[in-house]
């Protein structure tokens, strides 16, 4: 039968048109003619339930969705969608039904009935229930809809329209006028049928269709209420007005509802662009002359990093490629990488990636293989192979056995292997010169991002252009150096648009009407252009005349996607189910997927390929030649998210298990390297234990490349997953968990996180019965306390940390063990004689078992201790030496902690001998090393000191402040000392004298109220300055900062010099008890000078004397200036 409206041949058993949904004729009209007797006993009953079915299906699903189902055997699988939701009812039916009888109500409501189904299909909803009163539709599901909130509002009004005809119809023939109430609102659903061939039903729960429901019950007779995000999602449609906040059953708070009046006349998404306001629009010619241009530059032996930066589908890929097919006639070699979302968490992902196309490493190829090929590949570079492999190997995943790193902490690593990365490229690039490309750099793991600002400030000849594609989210930290350069991308011009339409359809003419549906709906953006006409090629509304693409609808005509992603799901929906399954498949896996691991997680056999020919053929994936290996690729990352975040909860687990258990098979001798992804997989199934274990084996891979950010990450998820699931691993794996990870806490700086996870696990790893662990993990939680300040905390732990490890003999614990204690008598005690012997005892025993041991934590902690306790007690000569050892340790170790704290230790002497130029320079050296927050913090100190007694007083003062803070809030007690004396000093210098002095004598009572005596000590020697400088008139103020401080000088001056005398008797008593010659000197010479103001000569002179005999031995610069004042005795006698 033809329908009448749209001319469509439906079958003769349906009512409505298969296309449009149009009444073909009344329901009482249509009498199926009775079958024979024959033929009703041929027919099976499953036969006529399925015919039955599939006519209920046919009449009220759109023809698309009822192929869908049918094809898919009355089975659609639940997937989560956004979808519309559309309920309509009669008001007043009840009584309406009993005015009128059954009959005639059975009547009315089939002719009610047919104008709100047809009202549904006509915008390609799909009818989800009779009510008995009203409909339930959903717009959007099963089958993917671009505009679904704008469709559910015109078949709304439409609903609305056929009901006032039919209105005025039954009122003239029955007296009554029915009216309808109508909700709409958007949102996420699970949806999918079920049930049997006997009963099937399509199905959507959720929220979304509580709350339509709800509004449908609040509106108004003859209105449409809508959300507020079905209002936003259509608002550059449709006119509505704001009804105000209402109170929603099952709401918490109350809801925005909206009415709505009208769908606007002629209406585009390009009139709602135009509001926003255009981005210029850019061809490509002059970027890729400009990327030209730095490959030129490169030529001559200077590295360039260019970065390209646009919004997603802007064309970033695209100019890389036809840069690279430019370069293709060039000597040039052309290397590429990129990052992944699930890859920022991935140390040096980018850099891995590389290494393998370098060396031309398959992931079949075993540990044997992998070496030959690394070894080789470096003698070819003119590198050491024996040096650089065992780090490279470590880097891929391979954890090295033998003695190359052995000893060495994951610093060193994690250093010495970007140092390798680094000479690669330069070997590799002087014998070619190379384009390095980075994709998607917005997903940079920490590691690689601070391994590119390390070469973007190489300072050799290398011949390299290091080329990378971000979005604009990507603040770049190298933006400021002069090889740096960024490139805006835009989005296409018309003529370019139109010229990549051309080619998507093979023709020589675009017409009018398809160009402005293609610049209103995509706003030139590539991506959006190229999704926009596959589409529209698709579903048949490009038409060709000869060599001309006609679009066949206007562009106020056709409903167009409203977004890429909406696009995107729609051309997933047109799938048949097996490549589908596929496609689900591969995003599970990742954006870049292997072929034969797909392949064996879909279990389809040879079917599988063609199945992927299939999706390669549509635009949905592209192949990928990796050296002698063939990778897939999703065309872009949104199209990977939508079809990821379709999948229901229960069948994400079953295929993140599967590729997980495949890879488990595949790399048996490998899964060190590849623990981070199948950790990522474990990490979304329910078998916790197995993804706390990748986890931190991933964890621990992280940590051995010097990547702290990644494995804290790492080792978080992984506890985290256990005190979720009691019981998934035991407590001695437990116990090695909380003790890497406070290692990497520890690096990090982090104590108070350190206290909190072992306070928290003390009690549990007491029940162990493992001296050795428990004595770890006690002297990690004492040296935590050392650092916070908290000595009488950390005393009886450490102490039963050493009982421990010696009772068990196990010289790498009583290591541990010994280097706390030496911390804690070197802060946290009163008794100085006490503190140097119980320092120096600790301190040769750690040294002893670090030797032992070949531990480089316990060794760079220890030194690092001995060069702060020398420096606190002003032994300068010792210091000095011991810093030169430190140097000397750095280099041989090539670890940059070593030479960046021998730096700030020698900024530390500087400062204290006066030197503030050599103490900024020692400073500014120690920022460039410094490989972590704690040396950062030291540096600061250093030179935020030495600026302000340098005469930039406000700069310092801003160093120290910020530094001071950051001390207090993380609470580096130990790193306190010196900041609180230059932060005080630094604040009378800056004018603020009183705040300077309060500042200082508070510092004195926390510090002694520690057990601390050295930084009283020197505190009181700058405040005994401070006093002596204001008793000799020697403080020169601007007339504003003595009116600011008037109180306090006018109070002052009058007994500043018996202050000042106070103080330096102070310093010159504790100096002598505690041997610091250092304070020692400059409190005699305080009191020298003091006596020579008194006319108490001789006094002055044995001060003088015996403070110019300290300085001179320890080798201060500063016994020149006693010198001279010795000299002046004499002459103020006279």
């Amino acid at each position: 039968m033809k329908c009448p409206k749209c001319g469509f041949d439906s079958s003769d058993n349906l009512n409505f048109c298969g296309r449009c949904g149009e009444r073909l004729h009344t329901v009482g009209d249509y009498a199926p003619e009775e079958p024979s007797a024959s033929a009703e006993q041929n027919r099976k009953p499953q036969s006529a339930s399925r015919s039955d079915g599939m006519a209920i299906i046919r009449r009220f699903l759109t023809p698309q969705l009822a192929d869908k189902i049918l094809s898919a055997r009355g089975k659609i699988e639940g997937e989560r969608r956004q979808v519309t939701a559309l309920f309509a009812d009669l008001k007043g039916y009840t009584p309406l039904s009993e005015a009128l009888g059954e009959e005639a109500i059975f009547k009315v409501m089939e002719r009610v009935y047919e104008g709100m189904i047809t009202a549904v299909l006509e915008e390609e909803g799909s009818v989800q229930e009779l009510t008995g009163d009203g409909i339930f539709a959903l717009f959007g599901a099963p089958i993917a809809l671009e505009d679904a909130p704008l469709r559910a509002c015109r078949a709304a009004l439409a609903l609305q329209n056929k009901l006032k005809v039919l209105g005025e119809q039954l009122e003239r023939e029955l007296g009554v006028r029915p009216l309808a109430r109508i909700g709409i609102h958007t949102g996420p659903v699970i949806v999918g049928t079920l049930g049997t061939d006997l009963r099937m039903e399509f199905k959507a729960v959720g929220d979304t269709i509580n709350l339509a429901s709800r509004l449908e019950s609040i509106a108004d007779p003859g209105c449409v209420f809508i959300s507020a995000t079905t209002h936003r999602l259509a608002d550059p449609f449709i006119v509505c007005s704001c009804v105000g906040e209402r109170k929603i059953k099952g709401k918490k708070q109350p809801q925005q509802v909206y009415r709505l009046e009208s769908i606007k006349e002629h209406a585009v998404r390009f009139d709602a662009a135009l509001q926003r306001g255009l981005t210029p629009l850019a061809g490509r010619s002059e970027e890729l002359d400009l990327l030209h241009h730095y490959q030129e530059k490169v030529g001559r032996n200077t590295l360039h990093l260019v970065l390209v930066i646009g919004e997603a589908g802007v064309g970033k890929s695209r100019l890389v490629h036809e840069f690279k097919e430019r370069m293709q006639s060039r000597r040039v070699l052309f290397l590429q990488s990129n990052c992944t979302s699930c890859g920022s968490s991935i140390s040096l992902m980018p850099f891995i990636h590389l290494v393998k196309d370098l060396f031309r490493i398959q992931d079949d190829d075993d540990r044997s293989v992998i070496k030959r090929k690394l070894t080789q590949g470096l003698e070819l570079f003119g590198m050491d192979s024996a040096a650089a492999t065992p780090y490279l190997m470590t880097l891929i995943g391979f954890h090295e056995t033998g003695n190359a790193l052995r000893g060495l902490d994951a610093k060193i690593v994690g250093e010495r292997t970007r140092e390798i990365l680094v000479d690669l490229l330069r070997n590799r690039s002087r014998l070619t010169p190379t384009i390095l490309v980075i994709e998607d750099l917005h997903w940079i793991d920490p590691a690689s991002e601070k391994l590119l600002g390390q070469m973007a400030r190489e300072k050799g000849q290398m011949p390299l252009l290091i080329l990378c594609t971000t979005r604009p989210s990507f603040t770049s930290p190298w933006s400021l150096l002069e090889n740096v350069r960024e490139m805006q991308l835009k989005p296409l011009s018309r003529e370019s648009t139109m010229h990549m339409v051309r080619a998507l359809l093979d023709c020589d003419t675009i017409d009018e009407s398809l160009a402005r549906v293609i610049f209103q709906e995509t706003g030139c953006n590539p991506l959006y252009t190229e999704e926009m006409t596959r589409f529209l090629l698709e579903n048949g509304a490009i038409r060709r005349l000869g060599r001309t693409a006609t679009c066949e609808f206007s562009a106020g005509e056709i409903e167009v996607p409203p977004t890429v992603l909406d696009l995107l799901q729609t051309r997933v929906d047109r799938l048949q189910e097996e490549p589908k399954g596929v496609l689900q498949i591969a995003a599970v896996i990742g954006q870049r997927f292997s072929p034969s691991l797909a392949r064996q997680v879909s279990e389809l056999g040879d079917s599988f390929d063609r199945h992927l020919g299939e999706l390669e053929k549509l635009g949905l994936i592209f192949r990928e030649q990796a050296e002698e290996q063939v990778l897939y690729r999703f065309k872009h990352a949104l199209l990977q998210d939508a079809v990821y975040n379709s999948l229901l909860q229960e069948r994400r687990e079953e295929l993140h298990q599967a590729v997980a258990e495949t890879m488990e098979r595949v790399y048996t001798d490998r899964l060190s390297e590849w623990a981070h992804t199948i950790a990522y997989h474990w990490g979304n199934t329910r078998d916790i234990g197995k993804a706390v274990q990748y986890l931190v084996m991933a964890g621990e891979k992280s940590y051995w490349v010097g990547a702290m950010e990644e494995a804290h990450e790492r080792f978080c998820k992984a506890v985290d997953l256990i005190e979720a699931e009691p019981g998934c691993v035991d407590d001695l794996f437990i116990a090695d968990v909380l003790l890497k990870w406070t290692l990497v806490f520890v690096y990090r700086a982090d104590f108070k996180s350190v206290l909190s996870l072992l306070e928290r696990y003390l009690p549990r790893m007491e029940t162990l019965g493992d001296k050795k662990r428990l004595s770890l993990i006690l002297s990690l939680l004492a040296g935590s306390y050392v650092c916070v300040g908290r000595g009488d905390k950390a005393k009886p732990l450490v102490e039963r940390a050493m009982k421990l490890a010696e009772e068990s003999d196990d010289l790498l614990c009583i290591g541990h063990a010994a280097r706390v204690l030496a911390w804690l008598y070197n802060y946290w005690t009163s008794d100085c004689g006490q503190s140097d012997t119980m320092v120096e005892r600790y301190y040769n025993q750690a040294i002893e078992c670090a030797g032992q041991t070949n531990d480089i934590f316990i060794f760079s902690d220890i030194t690092s201790l001995m060069a702060n306790h020398l420096i606190s007690r002003g032994r300068i000569v010792e210091a000095r030496a011991f810093c030169s050892k430190f140097i000397e340790l750095g280099q041989r170790f090539r670890d940059n902690r070593f030479l960046s704290q021998a730096q700030s230790y020698h900024g530390f002497i500087n400062f204290r001998d006066g030197r503030y130029q050599e103490a900024l320079e020692n400073a500014e050296q120690a920022l460039q090393l410094s490989p972590d927050r704690l040396d950062d913090l030291c540096a600061l100190a250093v030179k935020g000191g030495a600026l302000a007694r340098m005469g930039k007083v406000q700069e310092g003062l801003e160093i120290l402040h910020k530094v001071r803070d950051d001390i207090v809030e993380n609470k580096f007690v130990f790193l306190r000392a010196p900041v609180d004396m230059y932060f005080g000093a630094a604040l009378v210098l800056a004018g603020q004298i009183q705040k300077g002095v309060c500042y200082l004598e508070d510092a004195i009572k926390y510090w002694a109220s520690l057990g601390n005596y050295t930084v009283p000590t020197t505190t009181h020697r700058i405040l005994g300055d401070i006093y002596r400088w204001m008793a000799l008139g020697k403080m020169k103020l601007p007339f504003g900062i003595v009116l600011k401080n008037l109180w306090f000088i006018v109070r002052t001056l009058p007994v500043a010099n018996r202050k000042a005398r106070r103080h330096y008797q102070e310093v010159v008593r504790s100096a002598r008890d505690c041997h610091m010659p250092s304070p020692l000197a400059r409190g005699l010479y305080g009191l020298g000078v003091l006596s020579m103001k008194g006319k108490e000569f001789e006094k002055a002179r044995a001060y003088l004397e015996e403070a110019i005999q300290i300085a001179e031995g320890e080798g201060l610069c500063f016994a020149e200036k006693v010198r001279k004042t010795l000299a002046s005795i004499e002459k103020c006698k006279r």
